[in-house]
């Protein structure tokens, strides 16, 4: 007789249980009304939870009564929160809607020549910014890619000839400039490289060559 007892006592516990909980159900979709399948949608501070499916709909059950987070998440959207108050033995209905997340990228500036001649107004080389020529106060003279093009050079050592004041020192990587000797130091988009010196370096792929006297 005891044993029955406790069989039914366990019985009338676990459905005391169940009735102090309550379920939430519903519907995620996109702002234009179509649904999402696979959002994640979870009670914050428990481990209940659901997925939604390819309706879009959703349903979390044996949720504790009392005040309650749901959380929708899902990639490429803005994540939801919404405060709710779960009833023991009620069914309560939410449906949301995502809008897609906004990411604004690192602004990103481009400069070009509008010119197809071998003339540069402008210089990088010399403040490793872009700066008219006539505001920096050092000499600098540029092989623009149309002169490159035209004279087909090849190597650096082709192009040292057309600015003003520059030699090819040796056949190696080896040019002096105003008379100074000059193979250890060379800068590629304002990072210094340490060249080859038995070769001078190819043009190819590259746009313009400053010499920084």
């Amino acid at each position: 007789m005891s044993k029955y007892f406790l069989i039914l006592a366990g019985v009338f516990i676990s459905l005391n249980a169940l009735s102090q909980t309550g379920i939430i159900k519903g519907k995620i979709s996109t702002s234009e009304g179509k649904p999402i399948e696979f959002v994640s949608v979870v009670i914050k501070g428990t481990n209940k939870g659901s997925l939604s499916n390819v309706k879009g709909e959703y349903l979390i059950s044996e949720i504790p009564e009392g005040e309650q987070t749901i959380l929708i998440i899902y990639s490429g959207t803005n994540s939801v929160e919404k405060s709710v108050n779960v009833k023991s033995g009620q069914s309560l209905i939410l449906d949301f809607q995502l809008e897609e997340k906004v990411k604004e990228l690192q602004s990103v500036e481009i400069f070009g020549r509008i010119e197809k001649d071998y003339k540069s107004d402008f210089s990088f080389s010399g403040t490793k910014m872009e700066m008219k020529s006539v505001d920096i106060p050092q000499s600098i003279s540029t092989v623009t890619k149309e002169a490159i093009k035209d004279q087909q050079a090849y190597r650096l050592n082709d192009v040292a000839k057309l600015a003003a004041g520059v030699n090819q020192f040796s056949t190696y990587d080896d040019i002096t400039m105003r008379g100074f000797r000059n193979s250890e130091f060379r800068l590629i988009n304002g990072m210094r490289m340490t060249p080859n010196f038995w070769s001078s370096p190819l043009l190819v792929n590259i746009e313009r060559v400053e010499f920084l006297k």
